[in-house]
């Protein structure tokens, strides 16, 4: 859990992905989900004001899940 500080004094509590650890201290842009009154399920993390990585296709991210899940069972 990381605390993310606004620039107006406020702050969000923030679970940052894996993938998004080394961003921890630096200026981000994050895109998610509230999920109480100051807490923030982040979806996705970028460095400053940048435009946001493309994401990847559906297609890309079933392959991604699939061979994640693959235990070598032929299907």
């Amino acid at each position: 859990m990381h605390r993310l500080d606004l620039g107006d004094g406020a702050h969000w509590f923030v679970d940052l992905p894996a993938q998004s650890e080394h961003l921890a201290g630096q200026r981000v842009t994050v895109e998610g989900i509230r999920s109480g009154f100051n807490l923030l399920d982040a979806e996705r993390v970028w460095t400053g004001d940048s435009p946001p990585p493309p994401r990847p296709s559906w297609l890309a991210r079933l392959r991604g899940w699939w061979t994640a899940t693959d235990t070598g069972v032929s299907r």
